[in-house]
């Protein structure tokens, strides 16, 4: 069932987009404007800047009629937008308002971004690299952009070098969220290696920047890793590998294991490494609750879904609820216990089309997405089950 406090409408030239806390108007034209205001009556209407999605082909085909309200509305508003702006913008995954109202308002910015649209979407969104007010940072991008590349790079914090635009400019907007994009930027700073690891690679996808940029694991990443990893297309805009990677170290430390691991060659070898430490750390935690003479106590409340759940996409609200999963399903969510209890992760139980297993995280628009669905054993689930659990979150989203 549909979030009923968020409502999506496009009337009269404006895209009207409601709710719990605020009411948002989003004027194009000559002077494209974002207003908000609070929901009570003495509220007054406020200039903003969305950091959701505004621009993007809408392809969650559904029968719910509110859903399809909000997929009328986005379209009709990119209506407005000439095609060879909205598709400068479309790929990056939030914060597009900035850049698309510069864009539009400035040449010199417009023919930065036919350049270099990832530096420009830097420049945009400068606030995010240089901890300032947007409204100020909006007002310095422009100034900016008649610099050289690579000094533009120095004012937001980059490494001056010319490799570092060449390697803006091959980076997907896809995978160039502003977290990916300040992560990249202090791994830069801190190791030179990082440049030349992304120079060699014929794809930049999330999984091989990941790999290339964590100092935590950068010592078990072989050059025939990371190949594979650039070919892989589930390593695009996610980074399965580096994750299992991290994870499986991190409770090597929880475990106290100090063992000298040798750099991974593929990513067979690191899933297998993830899915036998993850069995260890499960026995070691069975061991001390021996020790202890006490058993694991696995009843336990999880925190509130992000998301409610319904009759075939249902939270794992329990700590044994989450062991169950992954015994069941033959996956290692039974280890993730600090990642829900973080807040950074949730998971879900999908009963239909398939049975499979729902993990979900924050995007960087501030909506929870698919962060990883699996069939039992980690199998890969069939379109239909894709279509059915990115339905479900599209429509407790603001993006389009």
């Amino acid at each position: 069932m549909a979030d009923k406090s968020l409502a999506f409408e496009f009337s009269a030239g404006v895209l009207l987009i409601g709710d719990a806390s605020h009411e948002m108007r989003i004027e194009w034209g000559d002077a494209p404007r974002a207003r908000r205001k609070k929901r009570h009556p003495q509220a007054r209407w406020r200039e903003f800047w969305p950091d959701f999605r505004l621009l993007r082909p809408v392809s969650v085909s559904s029968t719910d009629e509110e859903q399809t309200r909000k997929s009328a509305a986005f379209e009709a508003f990119r209506a407005q937008i000439s095609e060879q702006i909205a598709q400068i913008v479309e790929g990056f995954p939030s914060h597009q308002w900035i850049f698309l109202k510069l864009i539009q308002e400035s040449k010199i910015f417009r023919d930065l971004a036919q350049s270099n649209r990832v530096l420009a979407y830097c420049v945009a969104n400068n606030a995010e690299f240089t901890s300032k007010e947007e409204s100020v940072g909006a007002k310095l991008a422009v100034p900016h952009c008649a610099h050289k590349q690579k000094d533009i790079l120095t004012w937001l914090g980059f490494p001056g070098k010319e490799s570092v635009v060449k390697l803006l400019r091959r980076l997907d907007p896809e995978v160039a969220s502003l977290g990916t994009l300040r992560y990249l930027k202090s791994s830069l700073h801190r190791d030179p290696k990082v440049s030349r690891l992304l120079a060699h690679q014929s794809t930049l996808g999330c999984g091989v920047i990941a790999l290339a940029c964590s100092p935590a694991t950068t010592h078990l990443v072989s050059h025939s890793l990371l190949k594979e990893v650039a070919a892989s297309a589930d390593e695009f805009d996610r980074a399965p590998t580096a994750e299992h990677l991290e994870h499986a170290m991190d409770l090597m430390r929880r475990m106290h294991d100090t063992r000298q691991l040798r750099p991974f060659r593929t990513i067979a070898e690191v899933n297998t490494f993830h899915d036998e430490t993850a069995a260890q750390y499960q026995a070691v935690l069975e061991r001390w609750a021996i020790i202890r003479k006490k058993k694991i106590k696995l009843k336990y409340l999880l925190p509130d879904p992000p998301i409610p759940g319904t009759p075939t996409i249902v939270p794992i609200t329990t700590e044994q609820e989450l062991k169950w999963e992954g015994r069941e399903q033959c996956n290692c969510v039974g280890s993730y216990l600090h990642l829900v209890r973080g807040g950074d992760r949730y998971i879900y139980r999908v009963l239909a089309p398939e049975r499979a297993t729902l993990e979900i995280t924050l995007g960087p628009d501030g909506a929870w997405r698919c962060h990883d669905l699996r069939l039992k054993a980690n199998r890969l689930p069939s379109r239909s089950t894709i279509a059915h659990v990115n339905a479900w979150l599209y429509q407790h989203s603001l993006s389009a």
